[in-house]
């Protein structure tokens, strides 16, 4: 016997509620770092989906520019990774930035130790943040860099994932520091490096999930026009995005019946949405 149902497939199911990521904790590095290490405190919350990241910035004169890569950086003992790093060198000062991730970080407090290749001679300094609902893969969902000479601090990061958090990761030479822009929300914004005399403005910053997929300028502003150097990357949730409406909105179901089922009349249609489907 032939059986024949039209299915509605987008009034039948109801859409699932992905988890959102939300933000848990922010710490600092002490200021004025001049050794191969800097270290401090981070605490991270019980919820679900762990995952920290950690902005590193550094300067030093470009003769000194192997001095300033990160060769190792561990919270409570456990390594991170290396997911974006950004520089910039106008033949006699350089500025760097790197951004280091890790999946389920240990609940609670615990220390996070960086590793210069050398010694930053004029600063090497960080801060940690702690987010939940991230997807739980070390690959971020995008990443960008820029830098130049002016006031603005600008770098464009295409996002994929739905209600992806954006966390950039700035430094500029302005001795007044700088000014996180519009639609950010700034996690750090400080002056570094005082004792050495550069007074430059570090900032890490937020975008609290970009609904739509696109384009995202992070920028900051500084009060003359100076070196800087800027990067991001941007974490999806850890339930993923939506499927696209399928096109048409209906769809028609043929099958036959074995031998053995005699007087069929009905069946179930089970719809699996996510990767294990």
């Amino acid at each position: 016997m032939m059986m024949r149902l039209v299915v509605l497939l987008v009034l039948l199911w109801a859409a699932p509620s992905w988890a959102a990521i939300t933000f848990d904790a922010v710490e600092d590095s002490p200021d004025n770092e001049t050794s191969a290490t800097t270290s401090w405190s981070h605490t991270v919350g019980a919820g679900s989906d762990r995952f920290l990241t950690v902005c590193i910035q550094s300067r030093g004169p470009s003769s000194e520019i192997a001095n300033l890569p990160v060769s190792s950086l561990t919270y409570g003992g456990v390594a991170l990774t290396r997911l974006k790093f950004h520089q910039y060198d106008d033949a006699s000062t350089v500025f760097r930035v790197e951004q280091w991730g890790l999946v389920a970080p240990t609940v609670g407090a615990a220390t996070v130790a960086v590793r210069f290749t050398g010694i930053p001679s004029e600063f090497g300094v960080g801060t940690s943040l702690s987010f939940f609902g991230v997807n739980q893969s070390i690959t971020v969902d995008a990443d960008a860099g820029a830098s130049v000479t002016c006031t603005t601090l600008s770098a464009s990061i295409t996002t994929v994932a739905a209600n992806a958090w954006i966390v950039d990761c700035a430094v500029g030479r302005n001795d007044s520091g700088l000014t996180v822009g519009s639609g950010q929300t700034a996690r750090t914004d400080r002056v570094v490096g005082v004792s050495e005399g550069t007074n430059d403005g570090v900032g890490v910053s937020t975008v609290n999930g970009k609904a739509t997929p696109g384009v995202e300028v992070m920028d900051w502003t500084q009060a003359s026009s100076t070196n800087w150097a800027q990067s991001a990357i941007a974490l999806a949730p850890s339930g993923g995005s939506d499927p696209a409406p399928s096109s048409p909105s209906t769809a028609t179901v043929r099958w036959t019946n074995g031998i053995d089922a005699v007087g069929v009349t009905s069946a179930i249609l089970r719809r699996c949405l996510g990767p294990a489907c």
